[in-house]
C-alpha cells in the first residue's frame, strides 16, 4: 500500500438477494461509509 493511497470506507455489504433491505437501510441515513450489493 502506498502512502497517498485512497481507501473506501465499507459500512456494509448486502448479497444481492437482499437489495431492498439495502435501500431501506440506504433511507435511513445511519450509515457510515460505503454500502455494497454483492452479485
Amino acid at each position: 500500500m502506498t502512502q497517498n493511497e485512497i481507501r473506501p470506507v465499507i459500512d456494509s455489504v448486502f448479497p444481492f438477494e437482499d437489495a431492498i433491505d439495502a435501500l431501506h437501510y440506504l433511507e435511513k441515513g445511519s450509515y457510515f461509509g460505503k454500502i455494497s450489493i454483492k452479485f
